[in-house]
């Protein structure tokens, strides 16, 4: 996600990650972006809860 926000010229701080698992919410997170992570898709047949 650090090297999409610098591709992109973005200050990961000012960045919304949005995914549908845990990992996905955990990588924004260790990037330093908000996350949102939707109640859909795969997460290795687990519920979100956080």
């Amino acid at each position: 996600m650090l090297t999409a926000a610098q591709q992109l010229g973005v200050d990961p701080a000012a960045t919304v990650a949005i995914g549908d698992s845990e990992n996905d919410a955990l990588a924004g997170r260790a990037a330093g972006m908000a996350t949102l992570t939707v109640p859909c898709g795969y997460n290795h047949g687990q519920l979100y809860k956080q």
